[in-house]
C-alpha cells in the first residue's frame, strides 16, 4: 500500500474514527464479561459461550460474500439455534445477582438504594 494514501485528509479522519470505533467495540466486550461475571454471577463458561456469539454473528458477511446470501441466512439461523440451545442449557433456570451488587459505591449512595 502507498504511503500518499495518508495524505488525503478524509482518510486520515475516518481511519482515526474507524481507530476509535473499534477500540470501544473491543472494551465492551470486556465490560459485557465482567458485567456477566460480577453482577449476574455466571461463570465464567457461560459468561465467553455469551460474547462467542455475538462475534460469530459479526461473521456473516464474510460467508455471505463467498457463499452467497442463501447459504448465509440458513447458517446464521442454525447457528442462532444452536446458540441459543447451548444458552439455556448453560444458564442456571434461575440466575441470581452476586451477593454485592453494589461494590465500589459509596456507603451513603448504598443506603439511599436500598
Amino acid at each position: 500500500m502507498p504511503f500518499a494514501v495518508f495524505r488525503l485528509r478524509t482518510l486520515r479522519a475516518a481511519n482515526a474514527i474507524m481507530l476509535l470505533t473499534g477500540a470501544a467495540v473491543l472494551s465492551l466486550f470486556f465490560i459485557l464479561s465482567l458485567y456477566e461475571q460480577q453482577v449476574l454471577g455466571y461463570s465464567a463458561t457461560i459468561a465467553s459461550a455469551r460474547t462467542a456469539q455475538a462475534i460469530a454473528a459479526g461473521t456473516s458477511d464474510d460467508v455471505a460474500m463467498t457463499s452467497g446470501i442463501r447459504l448465509a441466512f440458513l447458517a446464521g439461523a442454525v447457528f442462532a439455534a444452536l446458540g441459543m440451545m447451548a444458552a439455556l442449557a448453560l444458564v442456571p433456570r434461575r440466575a441470581e445477582p452476586a451477593a454485592d451488587s453494589t461494590a465500589g459505591i459509596s456507603s451513603d449512595t448504598k443506603e439511599a438504594v436500598r
